[in-house]
């Protein structure tokens, strides 16, 4: 399992709190004044979900609470990161005496934001009534379709944080009816579960299969007007801007192109070129990239560039190829027509495990890319429980680069990259990095992997936003990335 992120415990649960809003309705419902509850969710309608209140005192947190109106068994919060597996009953909403809410509130960070879902459990047509005659502004974008086609970032699960906790912090098998009723698995989904149980989860496999049932189930919250691919957004007042992502009247759509086997699609910028950009994962940034490219190059934050999108290739070929892949990395240097700018003004970006692709295609290859942006980077790769004969172990694919100069099989020893960095003579030399701090087991070692690039004399922006494993957070930050790393060269 070399390519499954380490199973890290998470710091601490979620911290739940009261809803001040939540509070002054039960009041009211106690006293008698049953019309109270009309009135909140009318308001709840027109605001939109979740719920943000300031706690007194406390000016760098925010309450937040989900919400969910109808009838069901239970309804899972799945919001990225602060929830998962582990701590189930914590995901779990509480129903407000009889009526139709479902609520949960959490503390989290004044800058906080992520991607989320909501999974209604038990009862069929238990869908809340505001999804069909109260939609709200915009919530028929939020689309509420099952999850199918979850796609993970980091060989399982990086992504709804499965680096478990311990069993005996994870709750027990107790309450597992309601989300536990007959489900079809999509494969997906069903492929997801059969990782975390076989990476060696120290959560109880009932909760990793309630979970999972969850997934297969849950919908983007239609009382949410902000939506990204089928899942809810839920963004703290002080989270980071996403200027970059503002709707254009017009936009230059990429062309799509077959490369040495490989789908890749091509922006090419209003104005002559000035810059190349390399974009792992393209198939995910059809959509994003040329609103954020066409938004910077407009603005006048980044030169005209030429994107090359590369499609990962599902789930094997990404495991393959985003594990620091001489291979890999030489079709992208040599066979992409990245040549027409010189390696300053030539850049490959990537998120999880092609954040880490990213960062060592600048290495192994100056001569074409330098500069490198990785967000949420897999610099934990690999995981140290793998062996020869495994994806990725010593001889397989993924190793292609042969020895490692300490002796060893390329990717035998766990943060190989920041080794190898530590070990060169040289590092890359322009990149930006990020992580979320709720990205548990990728913490240490993007911070460790940011010491040896400082050590090493690069030229780096780095930073640490709240939030998770999360394209919610990595499709406006990429634009901070693509102008820090193209400073100067405008």
């Amino acid at each position: 399992m070399r390519h499954v992120p380490p199973q890290v415990p998470r710091p601490a649960p979620p911290e739940i709190v009261v809803s001040p809003r939540l509070a002054a309705l039960a009041a009211e419902l106690r006293a008698g004044r049953a019309e109270a509850l009309e009135g909140f969710w009318a308001a709840v309608t027109a605001e939109g979900t979740p719920l943000v209140e300031e706690i007194p005192g406390d000016p760098v947190h925010r309450a937040v609470t989900f919400l969910w109106r109808g009838d069901a068994d239970d309804v899972l919060v799945m919001a990225n990161k602060l929830n998962d597996p582990s701590v189930l009953e914590a995901s779990l909403m509480e129903r407000l005496g009889g009526t139709d809410v479902w609520h949960r509130t959490y503390r989290v960070g004044s800058a906080w934001r992520a991607s989320y879902r909501l999974a209604p459990g038990g009862r069929e047509g238990s869908r809340t009534d505001a999804a069909e005659d109260r939609p709200g502004p915009g919530a028929g974008a939020a689309e509420a379709r099952p999850v199918t086609d979850v796609k993970d970032r980091t060989g399982t699960d990086a992504g709804t944080g499965t680096q478990g906790r311990t069993g005996t912090d994870a709750g027990t098998d107790a309450g597992t009816a309601g989300l536990a009723s007959s489900v079809p698995l999509g494969g997906e989904v069903a492929r997801r579960r059969d990782a975390m149980i076989a990476a060696g989860s120290r959560v109880p496999r009932a909760a990793i299969e309630r979970w999972c049932l969850g997934l297969a189930r849950a919908i983007a919250d239609p009382l949410n007007p902000r939506s990204w691919r089928g899942y809810s957004v839920a963004e703290m007042p002080d989270a980071p801007p996403q200027h970059a992502l503002a709707p254009r009247r017009s936009r230059r759509e990429p062309t799509r192109h077959v490369i040495g086997g490989r789908t890749v699609w091509r922006y090419d910028p209003a104005r002559p070129s000035a810059a190349t950009l390399v974009l792992l994962d393209g198939e995910d940034w059809t959509g994003d990239a040329p609103v954020i490219l066409g938004n910077l190059i407009e603005a006048g934050a980044v030169p005209p560039l030429t994107a090359f999108l590369v499609e990962s290739g599902g789930h094997r070929a990404r495991t393959r190829d985003l594990t620091c892949d001489d291979g890999f990395v030489s079709f992208l240097a040599d066979e992409l027509p990245t040549g027409e700018h010189p390696p300053s003004r030539t850049a490959i970006a990537g998120q999880s495990l092609g954040g880490l692709t990213a960062l060592y295609a600048a290495y192994r290859r100056p001569d074409r890319f330098g500069a490198a942006i990785s967000q949420s980077g897999s610099f934990w790769w690999p995981n140290q429980s793998g062996g020869p004969g495994e994806p990725g172990g010593a001889g397989g694919p993924g190793s292609s680069g042969g020895p490692d100069p300490s002796g060893g099989s390329r990717g035998s020893h766990g943060e190989w990259l920041t080794a190898e960095l530590a070990r060169a003579s040289r590092v890359p030399a322009r990149c930006h990095v990020e992580v979320g701090t709720q990205e548990w087991a990728l913490l240490g070692p993007t911070r460790r992997l940011r010491d040896v690039l400082r050590a090493g004399g690069c030229d780096l922006t780095y930073r640490e936003y709240e939030g998770g494993h999360d394209g919610a957070c990595w499709r406006g930050s990429l634009a901070d990335g693509l102008v820090a790393v193209f400073r100067g060269t405008s």
